[in-house]
Protein backbone atom coordinates (compact mmCIF):
# COMPACT_ATOMS: atom_id res chain seq x y z
CA UNK A 1 0.00 0.00 0.00
CA UNK A 2 2.48 2.61 0.67
CA UNK A 3 4.46 1.53 -2.24
CA UNK A 4 1.38 2.43 -4.14
CA UNK A 5 1.28 5.62 -2.75
CA UNK A 6 5.20 6.35 -3.55
CA UNK A 7 4.59 5.38 -7.13
CA UNK A 8 1.58 7.39 -7.48
CA UNK A 9 3.45 10.37 -5.84
CA UNK A 10 6.57 9.85 -8.20
CA UNK A 11 4.42 9.60 -11.15
CA UNK A 12 2.53 13.07 -9.64
CA UNK A 13 5.71 14.42 -9.45
CA UNK A 14 6.40 13.26 -12.79
CA UNK A 15 3.58 14.86 -14.48
CA UNK A 16 4.27 18.33 -12.69
CA UNK A 17 7.68 18.41 -14.25
CA UNK A 18 6.56 17.48 -17.83
CA UNK A 19 3.89 20.25 -17.72
CA UNK A 20 7.02 22.81 -16.64
CA UNK A 21 9.39 21.39 -19.30
CA UNK A 22 7.09 21.48 -22.51
CA UNK A 23 3.87 23.90 -24.00
CA UNK A 24 1.19 21.48 -24.41
CA UNK A 25 -1.19 22.29 -27.21
CA UNK A 26 -4.84 22.98 -26.02
CA UNK A 27 -5.81 20.00 -27.94
CA UNK A 28 -4.24 16.73 -29.46
CA UNK A 29 -8.03 15.54 -30.91
CA UNK A 30 -6.62 16.17 -34.43
CA UNK A 31 -3.56 14.97 -35.50
CA UNK A 32 -3.52 16.13 -39.38
CA UNK A 33 -4.23 19.05 -40.82
CA UNK A 34 -4.13 18.90 -44.95
CA UNK A 35 -2.67 21.83 -46.39
CA UNK A 36 -5.37 24.28 -48.62
CA UNK A 37 -3.27 26.16 -50.43
CA UNK A 38 0.45 27.64 -51.39
CA UNK A 39 0.36 30.92 -51.78
CA UNK A 40 3.67 32.83 -53.79
CA UNK A 41 3.55 36.63 -53.64
CA UNK A 42 4.84 37.91 -56.41
CA UNK A 43 5.17 41.69 -58.17
CA UNK A 44 4.93 41.53 -62.01
CA UNK A 45 8.30 42.54 -62.47
CA UNK A 46 10.17 40.39 -60.73
CA UNK A 47 9.86 37.56 -63.15
CA UNK A 48 13.36 36.33 -62.53
CA UNK A 49 11.87 35.52 -58.57
CA UNK A 50 8.96 34.28 -60.21
CA UNK A 51 11.09 31.44 -62.62
CA UNK A 52 13.06 30.56 -59.40
CA UNK A 53 10.48 29.81 -57.39
CA UNK A 54 8.50 27.84 -59.69
CA UNK A 55 11.16 25.86 -60.92
CA UNK A 56 11.64 24.97 -57.41
CA UNK A 57 8.37 24.01 -56.49
CA UNK A 58 7.32 22.37 -59.72
CA UNK A 59 10.51 19.81 -59.16
CA UNK A 60 8.36 18.35 -55.94
CA UNK A 61 5.48 18.85 -57.77
CA UNK A 62 3.83 21.24 -55.42
CA UNK A 63 0.84 23.32 -56.99
CA UNK A 64 1.02 26.94 -55.77
CA UNK A 65 -0.85 30.05 -56.57
CA UNK A 66 0.45 32.83 -57.38
CA UNK A 67 -0.32 36.39 -55.65
CA UNK A 68 -0.25 39.37 -57.33
CA UNK A 69 1.84 41.43 -54.68
CA UNK A 70 0.57 45.01 -54.13
CA UNK A 71 3.38 47.48 -55.84
CA UNK A 72 3.59 50.25 -52.62
CA UNK A 73 4.50 52.83 -55.57
CA UNK A 74 0.72 52.23 -56.34
CA UNK A 75 -0.95 52.89 -53.59
CA UNK A 76 -3.47 55.40 -53.21
CA UNK A 77 -3.06 57.03 -49.87
CA UNK A 78 -4.95 59.77 -48.17
CA UNK A 79 -4.12 62.53 -45.57
CA UNK A 80 -6.46 63.75 -42.67
CA UNK A 81 -7.56 67.18 -45.11
CA UNK A 82 -8.57 64.59 -47.76
CA UNK A 83 -6.02 65.02 -49.95
CA UNK A 84 -4.69 62.10 -52.13
CA UNK A 85 -1.04 60.87 -53.04
CA UNK A 86 0.41 57.64 -53.89
CA UNK A 87 3.47 55.33 -52.76
CA UNK A 88 5.35 57.30 -55.70
CA UNK A 89 5.48 60.24 -54.46
CA UNK A 90 6.54 59.26 -51.39
CA UNK A 91 9.58 58.24 -53.42
CA UNK A 92 10.11 61.27 -55.34
CA UNK A 93 9.83 63.48 -52.14
CA UNK A 94 6.57 65.21 -53.37
CA UNK A 95 4.77 64.12 -50.36
CA UNK A 96 6.22 63.38 -46.96
CA UNK A 97 4.11 61.39 -43.74
CA UNK A 98 3.90 64.53 -40.82
CA UNK A 99 4.59 63.71 -37.19
CA UNK A 100 0.93 63.15 -35.60
CA UNK A 101 -0.91 63.14 -38.50
CA UNK A 102 -3.74 60.30 -39.54
CA UNK A 103 -3.68 58.93 -42.84
CA UNK A 104 -5.84 56.49 -44.93
CA UNK A 105 -4.18 53.53 -46.84
CA UNK A 106 -6.23 52.28 -49.42
CA UNK A 107 -5.00 48.41 -50.19
CA UNK A 108 -7.87 46.80 -52.84
CA UNK A 109 -10.12 45.51 -50.23
CA UNK A 110 -9.08 46.56 -46.99
CA UNK A 111 -8.69 50.61 -45.69
CA UNK A 112 -5.61 50.52 -42.93
CA UNK A 113 -5.36 53.35 -40.48
CA UNK A 114 -1.90 55.12 -40.38
CA UNK A 115 0.00 57.76 -37.95
CA UNK A 116 3.31 57.79 -38.23
CA UNK A 117 5.26 57.58 -34.74
CA UNK A 118 8.54 58.00 -34.33
CA UNK A 119 8.87 56.41 -31.04
CA UNK A 120 8.01 53.56 -33.63
CA UNK A 121 11.16 53.80 -35.42
CA UNK A 122 13.75 54.60 -32.97
CA UNK A 123 16.52 52.78 -34.75
CA UNK A 124 16.04 54.31 -38.26
CA UNK A 125 14.41 57.27 -37.18
CA UNK A 126 11.59 57.69 -39.96
CA UNK A 127 8.08 56.74 -41.49
CA UNK A 128 7.07 53.41 -43.17
CA UNK A 129 7.80 53.17 -46.80
CA UNK A 130 5.65 52.69 -49.74
CA UNK A 131 7.42 48.80 -50.27
CA UNK A 132 6.26 48.64 -46.68
CA UNK A 133 2.69 49.36 -47.40
CA UNK A 134 2.39 47.17 -50.24
CA UNK A 135 4.05 44.48 -48.38
CA UNK A 136 1.24 44.86 -45.75
CA UNK A 137 -1.25 45.25 -47.86
CA UNK A 138 -0.46 41.84 -50.25
CA UNK A 139 -0.61 39.92 -46.56
CA UNK A 140 -3.85 41.10 -45.45
CA UNK A 141 -5.23 40.22 -49.19
CA UNK A 142 -3.93 37.20 -48.71
CA UNK A 143 -5.12 36.87 -45.11
CA UNK A 144 -9.06 37.89 -46.48
CA UNK A 145 -8.98 35.34 -49.35
CA UNK A 146 -8.22 32.91 -46.44
CA UNK A 147 -11.37 34.22 -44.57
CA UNK A 148 -13.15 33.94 -47.49
CA UNK A 149 -12.75 30.89 -48.52
CA UNK A 150 -12.78 29.28 -45.21
CA UNK A 151 -8.90 27.84 -45.72
CA UNK A 152 -8.08 25.65 -42.12
CA UNK A 153 -4.25 25.37 -43.23
CA UNK A 154 -1.91 27.51 -45.89
CA UNK A 155 1.19 28.37 -46.58
CA UNK A 156 2.21 32.39 -47.67
CA UNK A 157 6.07 32.57 -49.13
CA UNK A 158 7.59 35.79 -50.75
CA UNK A 159 9.05 35.15 -54.05
CA UNK A 160 12.77 35.41 -52.78
CA UNK A 161 12.16 32.22 -50.45
CA UNK A 162 14.73 29.30 -51.09
CA UNK A 163 13.50 26.34 -51.78
CA UNK A 164 14.61 23.12 -49.93
CA UNK A 165 15.07 20.30 -52.47
CA UNK A 166 13.05 18.57 -49.53
CA UNK A 167 10.09 20.61 -49.10
CA UNK A 168 7.91 18.43 -50.12
CA UNK A 169 8.68 16.22 -47.11
CA UNK A 170 8.58 18.98 -44.93
CA UNK A 171 4.83 19.86 -46.14
CA UNK A 172 4.48 16.42 -44.82
CA UNK A 173 5.94 16.79 -41.63
CA UNK A 174 3.83 19.74 -40.97
CA UNK A 175 0.76 18.57 -41.83
CA UNK A 176 1.42 15.53 -39.34
CA UNK A 177 2.60 17.72 -36.55
CA UNK A 178 0.57 21.00 -36.66
CA UNK A 179 -1.33 21.81 -33.41
CA UNK A 180 -5.00 21.52 -34.25
CA UNK A 181 -6.03 24.49 -36.25
CA UNK A 182 -7.95 25.96 -33.44
CA UNK A 183 -4.89 26.30 -31.02
CA UNK A 184 -2.52 28.11 -33.35
CA UNK A 185 -2.48 31.26 -35.31
CA UNK A 186 0.77 31.38 -37.17
CA UNK A 187 3.88 28.70 -37.76
CA UNK A 188 7.53 30.29 -38.82
CA UNK A 189 8.93 28.25 -41.96
CA UNK A 190 11.54 31.07 -41.33
CA UNK A 191 12.34 34.20 -39.92
CA UNK A 192 15.37 35.91 -38.81
CA UNK A 193 16.04 37.88 -35.20
CA UNK A 194 15.03 41.40 -35.14
CA UNK A 195 17.68 42.70 -33.16
CA UNK A 196 20.55 41.61 -31.15
CA UNK A 197 19.23 41.74 -27.92
CA UNK A 198 16.67 39.72 -28.38
CA UNK A 199 16.65 36.46 -26.89
CA UNK A 200 14.35 34.40 -28.50
CA UNK A 201 13.02 31.27 -26.64
CA UNK A 202 11.23 28.36 -27.94
CA UNK A 203 8.81 25.31 -25.71
CA UNK A 204 8.85 21.88 -27.00
CA UNK A 205 5.62 20.56 -27.65
CA UNK A 206 4.76 17.27 -25.64
CA UNK A 207 4.67 14.12 -28.52
CA UNK A 208 5.70 16.27 -31.19
CA UNK A 209 9.32 16.47 -31.90
CA UNK A 210 8.89 19.21 -35.44
CA UNK A 211 7.07 21.89 -34.20
CA UNK A 212 7.76 24.52 -30.96
CA UNK A 213 5.79 27.30 -29.64
CA UNK A 214 7.38 30.83 -29.73
CA UNK A 215 7.24 31.95 -25.90
CA UNK A 216 6.11 35.85 -25.42
CA UNK A 217 9.21 36.53 -23.69
CA UNK A 218 11.14 39.20 -25.56
CA UNK A 219 10.67 37.90 -28.52
CA UNK A 220 11.59 39.75 -31.78
CA UNK A 221 10.80 38.53 -34.74
CA UNK A 222 11.30 39.37 -38.14
CA UNK A 223 10.14 38.55 -41.64
CA UNK A 224 7.25 37.19 -43.44
CA UNK A 225 8.74 35.62 -46.10
CA UNK A 226 7.99 32.01 -45.02
CA UNK A 227 4.67 31.50 -42.92
CA UNK A 228 1.93 29.12 -42.47
CA UNK A 229 -1.39 29.54 -40.73
CA UNK A 230 -5.10 28.76 -39.94
CA UNK A 231 -8.33 30.55 -40.90
CA UNK A 232 -8.61 31.57 -37.35
CA UNK A 233 -4.90 32.99 -37.27
CA UNK A 234 -5.66 35.11 -40.41
CA UNK A 235 -8.75 36.20 -38.39
CA UNK A 236 -6.72 36.76 -35.71
CA UNK A 237 -3.81 38.76 -37.32
CA UNK A 238 -6.33 40.78 -39.36
CA UNK A 239 -7.81 42.10 -35.50
CA UNK A 240 -4.43 42.61 -33.35
CA UNK A 241 -1.50 43.81 -36.49
CA UNK A 242 -0.81 47.54 -35.75
CA UNK A 243 -0.97 49.20 -39.36
CA UNK A 244 1.63 51.73 -37.61
CA UNK A 245 4.34 49.36 -37.82
CA UNK A 246 5.87 47.10 -40.41
CA UNK A 247 4.11 43.92 -40.58
CA UNK A 248 6.84 41.69 -39.41
CA UNK A 249 7.22 44.17 -36.29
CA UNK A 250 3.52 44.07 -35.64
CA UNK A 251 3.27 40.47 -35.93
CA UNK A 252 5.99 40.24 -32.97
CA UNK A 253 4.71 42.88 -31.42
CA UNK A 254 1.41 40.73 -30.35
CA UNK A 255 3.11 37.48 -30.28
CA UNK A 256 5.06 39.30 -27.31
CA UNK A 257 1.32 40.54 -25.86
CA UNK A 258 0.08 36.73 -26.20
CA UNK A 259 -2.68 37.83 -28.69
CA UNK A 260 -1.35 35.52 -31.51
CA UNK A 261 0.04 32.14 -30.91
CA UNK A 262 2.84 31.34 -32.59
CA UNK A 263 5.01 28.06 -33.12
CA UNK A 264 8.08 27.54 -35.42
CA UNK A 265 10.09 23.73 -37.07
CA UNK A 266 12.52 23.17 -34.68
CA UNK A 267 14.90 21.50 -37.17
CA UNK A 268 13.79 22.91 -40.53
CA UNK A 269 14.56 26.99 -41.31
CA UNK A 270 14.11 28.39 -44.74
CA UNK A 271 16.17 31.08 -45.91
CA UNK A 272 16.08 34.22 -47.91
CA UNK A 273 17.88 34.55 -51.22
CA UNK A 274 20.61 37.28 -50.63
CA UNK A 275 20.85 37.19 -54.72
CA UNK A 276 17.58 39.09 -55.02
CA UNK A 277 17.66 42.67 -53.79
CA UNK A 278 14.79 43.51 -51.47
CA UNK A 279 12.11 45.07 -52.47
CA UNK A 280 11.67 47.76 -49.96
CA UNK A 281 15.08 48.91 -50.67
CA UNK A 282 14.85 49.32 -54.67
CA UNK A 283 11.75 51.04 -54.21
CA UNK A 284 13.48 53.31 -51.75
CA UNK A 285 16.54 53.67 -53.30
CA UNK A 286 18.53 52.92 -49.67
Amino acid sequence: MVLKKISFFLFFLLLIYVSLKFSLPKRLGKKYTKLDKIYVINLKKNNDRLVAITEALQKQNLKFERFDAINGLDIKMENQKGEVFYGKDIKSGKYSFKIGEKYKIYCPNIVLNYEYKPAYYPVRGGPMVPGEFGCMCSHYEIMLDVLKNRYKFVIVLEDDTIIPSNFEELKVKIENNLPHFKDYDILYLGYSKKSTISLLKFKNLLFNSEIQKITSANNKISGTYALAYSYFGAANMLSNIDANKPIDDSISDAIIKNKISAYKLKNYHLKVNTNFESEIDQIMSR
